[in-house]
């Protein structure tokens, strides 16, 4: 019986030595200094890529210039008759 429990004991701890071991060795890789500029980098992109993907699609759905030229003639119409508002 006590043979038995050794051998699934063995069993089960073989896959999980498989999985932890490289983890680890990943992980004190990344503790490196390299690694870390090389993540302070990518991160740095990311932000750089998210701002500009915002102002290209602020630039594609703003509306034409005509319509804000429209509105501000409007605008300033409605407050006051002496800014000579169409």
């Amino acid at each position: 019986m006590a043979d038995f429990i050794k051998l699934y004991i063995v069993i089960l701890l073989i896959p999980i030595a498989g999985i932890a071991v490289p983890a680890m060795i990943t992980w004190a890789r990344d503790l490196d200094a390299t690694a870390r500029r090389m993540r302070a980098v990518d991160e740095q992109n990311k932000i750089v890529a998210f701002w500009d993907n915002w102002a290209k699609s602020l630039d594609e759905t703003k509306p034409p210039e005509e319509w804000w030229d429209k509105k501000l003639n409007l605008s300033s119409a409605r407050c006051s008759p002496n800014l000579g508002g169409s």
